[in-house]
C-alpha cells in the first residue's frame, strides 16, 4: 500500500468519523424533538379529557336549564290566565260601581 493511499484512507476515516458525529447530533436532536412532541401531546391529551367533563357538565347544565325555562314559561300561561281573569274582574267591579252610582 502506498503512502498516499494511506492518506487517502485516514482523509476518508476522518470525513466518516465527522459523518458520524454528525449523524450523532442529529440523532441527539431528533430524540430531544420527539421527547418534547411527546409532552406535549400528553398535555393536549389531558387538556382534551378535561373539555369533554366541562362538555358534559355544560350539556347537563343547559339540559336542567331548559327545563327550568319550560316551567317558567307555564307559570307566566297561569299568571297570564290570572292576570286577564283580574282584568275582567276589575272591569267588572268598575261597571258595577259605576251603575250604582247612578
Amino acid at each position: 500500500m502506498s503512502f498516499q493511499s494511506i492518506i487517502d484512507s485516514c482523509d476518508s476515516v476522518i470525513k466518516a468519523a465527522g459523518n458520524l458525529s454528525d449523524a450523532k447530533k442529529n440523532a441527539i436532536d431528533f430524540i430531544a424533538k420527539y421527547r418534547s412532541l411527546t409532552e406535549k401531546n400528553v398535555s393536549l391529551e389531558s387538556d382534551k379529557i378535561g373539555l369533554k367533563r366541562t362538555i358534559l357538565a355544560l350539556s347537563e347544565e343547559k339540559a336542567s336549564a331548559e327545563a327550568n325555562v319550560h316551567a317558567v314559561a307555564i307559570e307566566m300561561k297561569k299568571l297570564d290566565s290570572m292576570n286577564a281573569g283580574m282584568i275582567n274582574q276589575i272591569a267588572a267591579l268598575k261597571k258595577s260601581l259605576l251603575s250604582s252610582d247612578e
